[in-house]
């Protein structure tokens, strides 16, 4: 269920290796009533995946590059590790084909830190959940109509 909708409130994630950073982005989202959101900080890839271990996150902001490795890799582990969760790149590359490659690859958004305000922020957040949701309603029913067809008698289809 959407935590929009229930009236919880979204977790997000934010792994950066800037505190400064972190704190911009909450003054950002308290500007507008954020009462909707519950941040929380890492400052590396690996912190984010304990982290995630541990706790219910809703949407994972993403900075990139990572002094972990290469950008793309890091995203790809972080997709892989955790492919249910939704993330949004927040980053200062400018690059639109790194944007599209990675939009591509999963990622729900690719904002740029310099071009975002607390609006922006919090439509991004907000709409990356909702993807996310309507993602996975998508793939169950797909599951339940796999499993529907492959279980019906092979009389059906001649």
């Amino acid at each position: 269920m959407n935590a929009a909708k229930t009236g919880k409130k979204i977790c997000v994630l934010m792994v950066d290796v800037s505190a400064t950073a972190f704190a911009k982005t909450c003054a950002d989202l308290e500007q507008l009533d954020a009462s909707g959101f519950d941040l929380s900080h890492c400052n590396s890839a690996s912190a984010a995946y304990d982290y995630l271990r541990l706790h219910r996150v809703d949407v994972v902001l993403l900075d990139l590059p990572s002094l972990e490795g290469d950008g793309r890799e890091v995203f790809h582990r972080f997709k892989n590790a955790f492919p249910d969760l939704a993330v949004i790149l927040f980053t200062s590359i400018t690059d639109d084909a790194f944007a599209l490659e990675v939009l591509q690859s999963g990622a729900q958004d690719c904002l740029v830190k310099a071009h975002v305000n607390g609006p922006l922020l919090s439509r991004s957040i907000r709409y990356a959940v909702q993807r996310k949701q309507f993602e996975e309603m998508i793939r169950e029913r797909e599951e339940t109509h796999r499993t529907l067809l492959e279980s019906m008698p092979d009389i059906v289809y001649k």
